[in-house]
């Protein structure tokens, strides 16, 4: 989505016009005030932590029916938002007597009303924002008695929801201040954030200030009081599906008829590496290239029309979830450039480390930078200045300027690329297709469109596909099998194989160290679905106890399913798994799941087994304990956010509520997959790589 002209200038945000009339981008600033701007500062990730606030409180307002301006959040400090005439009246709500009114009225701070008290405040920032009544601003014609009345109805019902909502995150919303707009079609909808910013929220167990009054009044660090709201945020109400998320994946075919039809198959089956976004690039019998991408599913985006017009034997393609860089059209991909040289387009599936201070480099030497994601960066490296004019000469010196994980498919008008980091973090694989070639992210592609597996991409290789067949290059002799753990334990499909290992094999394997590690007296072992299946098939049958389908998936809950009710909100867990209760009531239930990150969804499942009527619910993990952030291409929490960091195996227990918890050991993790080495930095936090400026998220 792609910014316009500058509307609004705030005190912490910038409220852009986009490219649609009838929508704008509000972007969070780290900048915090006081004192009517007399206290100015700037606090590093302030802009973003709101952000993530401020969209969990719409979507628990929208919940709740009621109207906001949020659409969605765009990336790190971007929301796309409804435009509409802000009514130039604030609505101030105190539930507790705090700040300028203990000052104007000599009253202590904490002193609760007898009644929840509604201030009415003229937005003109010239005049310091004075207090006014209800006749005053109809009087000056701010606001009819009609559109007060609703107003005030709106504030009070949202006041009820908030209060709630923080009090189950043992929050007290002591005041907070909101501002509404008129929509096109003359309804009134509420139009500004809510966030630490705009509210006083103290700890009820403590009386700790987790607010904007940390800057105002030097309470302590600010950045921790809005990283606490969040983190509480999130473990109460965040969405069931954003636990772990690859970004990407990627598909490339040369010499094949009617290539973009092959990748529009080939897309489809790696849709679970990618479900935001996507996008098919061609070269035509002319050497031009023809683009189609979009957010949204491959089924959402790409039909028979748009397909046909991507013509050509030779073509990449893209599915991606935004971690590095955030979401938004600008960033969808693949990427296509054009140079002297020859145009060429990019798909990349990982994340570079040292995307910053490349990206700073490049700056300096001229690049313009049309996106925010890191993957642009192998673009700019590639055409800049090379002693050598062969393609292949660019390509291997941008891949040695790059750290990180990473498998980029590059196309030309001639050939086709294939290139994986020299660590083997993130998988690349080759198969055949009659006489042409085809690359993908996972083997599981090649089998929807008949092509046959060659081998995978070797770690710090370059694949070079054309009229000639394929030639092998290496731009680094530094080479390692760092495979990801998450690939095999989460990510890919069952039915891919990755570096001679099939997946569900892997996992099957996992579940029966795990009974070996961690046996558990149960009736029934039940299977957190897709990932966690075949987990549970191994712990029954090494340890005899039978496995049962006690938890089903609802397949139908997308992108796009209707807003549920709060209630259904807050046992989100029931609308995309529901529990089979005749099977599970009266047993002891083993329940194996792949990981837990937040503990959010695990203590979702536990509750609605026990619901159900298990008589016990032990839960058996097939991975080691996750306590630390990924940096090569899966989407995690920072680390503090992460509740293995700072949580024993018994702590967490008590959190998700299980009678017993155990998790798979980092050798028997490797035992599974018969390997000597796999990148397990975000269970033993041994990364393979420097971190740059990552490092500042491993702080707890």
């Amino acid at each position: 989505m792609e910014m316009k002209e500058l509307l609004v200038e705030g005190k912490s945000k910038q409220i852009f016009q986009s490219g649609e009339p009838d929508k704008i981008i509000v972007h969070y600033k780290d900048t915090a005030t006081a004192y009517n701007e007399i206290k100015i500062a700037n606090i590093a990730n302030k802009g973003i932590i709101n952000n993530q606030i401020s969209a969990i409180i719409y979507e628990q307002l929208e919940a709740a029916g009621i109207r906001t301006h949020f659409i969605r959040t765009l990336g790190k400090r971007d929301q796309l938002c409804r435009k509409v005439e802000i009514i130039p009246v604030e609505v101030i709500v105190r539930n507790i007597i705090a700040g300028s009114m203990c000052k104007r009225l000599g009253i202590p701070e904490g002193t609760k009303p007898l009644n929840t008290i509604y201030d009415l405040c003229y937005k003109n920032k010239n005049l310091g924002d004075p207090l006014i009544n209800d006749h005053q601003a109809v009087a000056l014609g701010l606001v009819t008695y009609d559109e007060l009345e609703y107003i005030y109805g709106q504030t009070r019902r949202i006041d009820e929801v908030l209060s709630g909502l923080f009090a189950k995150i043992r929050i007290t919303l002591v005041d907070f201040k909101i501002e509404f707009g008129r929509t096109p079609e003359g309804g009134i909808i509420l139009a500004d954030e809510i966030s630490p910013d705009s509210c006083r929220l103290w700890d009820m167990d403590t009386g700790k200030k987790l607010d904007k009054d940390r800057f105002r009044r030097d309470m302590g660090k600010v950045i921790e009081g809005y990283n606490e709201i969040l983190s509480r945020l999130k473990v109460e109400y965040a969405p069931d599906d954003c636990e772990i998320h690859e970004e990407c994946g990627v598909f490339g075919i040369y010499n094949v008829k009617d290539a973009a039809q092959f990748v529009y198959y080939g897309l489809h089956s790696l849709q679970h590496r990618g479900q935001e976004a996507c996008g098919i690039v061609t070269v035509d019998g002319e050497g031009r290239m023809m683009c189609k991408k979009d957010e949204g599913l491959v089924v959402e985006v790409f039909n028979q029309d748009n397909l046909s017009r991507l013509e050509g034997d030779k073509a990449i393609g893209h599915v991606r979830y935004s971690t590095a860089g955030g979401g938004g059209y600008d960033n969808v991909q693949p990427f296509v450039f054009h140079h002297h040289t020859g145009d060429f387009a990019v798909a990349h599936n990982g994340n570079i480390v040292n995307s910053s201070l490349l990206r700073k480099y490049l700056e300096k030497q001229g690049s313009l930078f049309h996106s925010t994601s890191d993957s642009e960066i192998i673009a700019h490296l590639i055409k800049k200045e090379t002693n050598s004019e062969a393609r292949i000469d660019a390509i291997m010196d941008a891949l040695n300027m790059i750290e990180g994980g990473f498998a980029f498919v590059i196309l030309t008008r001639n050939r086709l690329y294939a290139c994986r980091d020299k660590y083997g973090l993130r998988p690349l694989s080759i198969a055949r297709l009659g006489d042409g070639y085809v690359v993908s992210s996972e083997t599981c592609a090649f089998d929807i469109i008949g092509a046959e597996y060659i081998r995978d991409v070797e770690p710090g290789e370059i694949i070079c596909i054309d009229d000639k067949g394929i030639r092998s290059n290496h731009f680094s002799t530094f080479k390692r099998h760092k495979m990801c753990a998450m690939e095999y334990i989460y990510f890919a499909r069952p039915d891919s194989t990755i570096e001679g290992c099939n997946v569900h094999a892997f996992r099957k394997e996992s579940g029966r160290i795990l009974y070996a590690e961690a046996p558990a007296e149960a009736d029934i072992v039940v299977g957190v679905p897709d990932s966690s299946l075949s987990a549970a098939i191994g712990y029954s049958e090494a340890s005899g106890i039978p496995y049962e389908m006690g938890l089903i998936k609802n397949r139908y809950i997308g992108r796009t399913f209707i807003q549920p009710s709060q209630e259904l909100r807050e046992n989100g867990v029931r609308l995309k798994l529901s529990s089979l209760k005749d099977i599970v009531k009266g047993k002891r239930v083993v329940l194996i799941d792949d990981s837990i990150v937040r503990g959010t969804t695990s203590k979702r499942i536990v509750r609605l087994l026990k619901d159900s009527g298990a008589a016990a619910v032990h839960v058996r993990i097939a991975s080691p304990v996750y306590a630390y952030p990924c940096f090569y291409g899966v989407d995690t929490s920072k680390r503090r956010e992460l509740i293995g960091a700072s949580h024993t195996v018994e702590e967490i227990r008590k959190i998700i509520g299980a009678d017993s918890l155990a998790y798979l050991s980092t050798k028997g993790l490797l035992e599974a997959g018969r390997r000597s080495d796999l990148c397990m930095a975000c269970f033993d936090g041994l990364y393979p790589t420097e971190l740059y400026d990552n490092a500042v998220e491993l702080e707890i």
